[in-house]
């Protein structure tokens, strides 16, 4: 009988190794019962035959590796049969080896082998762990910087507008005293002193006030004989003298000119009396030094007690009504209101 019998089983096994560009001995060569460890890497080479020299050109051969290939990897006929893999993930695979033969009788025979390639270290739970809080520690770390910073931010923000805010108040400070002060004399000007003696009016209209008004006695000779200087020295040097004599609720303004009022809260007439008669001494006593020069100045003053009842207007028409009977009484020297 001349027909060709299938020849017995050959095994397919491997014939080269080399794990991460170590080549193995031949006596570590893998095999089902040995399988392939990859501690430090993730490369694998591994050549493989049938042992079969005698259909070597007829066999044609493929691997797989399961939990890594999809598919089965064909090799070339007449290349020599390897199966290469770089940069495998760490886990546990299976290499299947797989070798036909094409002749009268094919046949297939596979290999199965066990690949376990170990995690690099970074790919350690240990070093997940640890790369985990360095990741948290690096975030609150940032965290708390980031709140530092916003925090410093902050504090020089509040600082800013405490300073925008002081100026801002000293600016209103100044835009008022502007708006309700005489430039000159720094007394308050006729508008605003008429807008709370009103105010005082309408408080109390029970509540004794009285209100007494000044006039510098002949200020036109002072201009005329010593300049509109001296006259604007001569003014702010009598107010000052005027504010020595008041109490701190009394309330001094400028009416024009070199007449001035002065409104003196819950004061009676013979208080308010003895009131002007010491602003009048203080006047007459202390002549204005101007440019080495002694300037006499004396004062007549007018003065009104508030009845219930009286307007604004009508309190300080008596009071001018005595201010003019005590210039005509002759100057420096104060008159009370009927």
């Amino acid at each position: 009988d001349q027909t060709e019998r299938p020849a017995p089983p050959v095994p397919l096994v491997i014939t080269r190794a080399i794990i991460d560009g170590r080549e193995l001995p031949y006596a570590a060569l893998p095999t089902a019962e040995r399988p392939i460890h990859i501690q430090h890497g993730q490369n694998l080479r591994l050549g493989f035959a049938l042992l079969d020299y005698r259909r070597a050109s007829t066999t044609r051969y493929a691997y797989r590796l399961e939990g890594f290939d999809r598919d089965w990897n064909p090799l070339a006929s007449g290349t020599l049969p390897a199966a290469i893999y770089t940069n495998l993930p760490h886990g546990a695979f299976q290499l299947k080896l797989r070798a036909t033969t094409l002749e009268l009788h094919p046949r297939t025979v596979e290999s199965t082998i066990d690949v376990v390639v170990d995690p690099r270290w970074y790919e350690t739970w240990p070093a997940r762990a640890a790369g985990l809080l360095l990741l948290l520690g690096l975030v609150l770390a940032l965290v708390h910087a980031r709140t530092a910073y916003l925090h410093r931010q902050a504090i020089q923000l509040q600082r800013q507008i405490d300073a925008h805010t002081t100026d801002l108040r000293a600016a209103n400070s100044r835009l008022d005293k502007l708006a309700n002060t005489d430039e000159l004399t720094g007394a308050f000007n006729r508008r605003r002193f008429m807008q709370y003696a009103e105010e005082l009016c309408h408080a109390d209209d029970q509540q004794a006030h009285s209100i007494a008004i000044l006039d510098l006695d002949h200020f036109k000779r002072i201009n005329d004989h010593y300049g509109h200087l001296a006259g604007d020295a001569t003014l702010r040097e009598t107010v000052a003298s005027v504010r020595r004599q008041c109490r701190a609720q009394d309330l001094l303004g400028r009416f024009g000119g070199e007449e001035f009022v002065l409104c003196l809260p819950a004061t009676v007439a013979a208080q308010a009396m003895a009131t002007c008669e010491r602003i009048r001494d203080a006047v007459q006593a202390a002549p204005i030094l101007f440019e080495g020069q002694k300037i006499a100045v004396t004062t007549s003053v007018g003065i009104a007690e508030r009845r219930p009842g009286e307007t604004l207007k009508n309190w300080l028409a008596r009071a001018d009504a005595a201010l003019y009977q005590a210039k005509r009484g002759g100057r420096n020297r104060c008159e009370l209101a009927d």
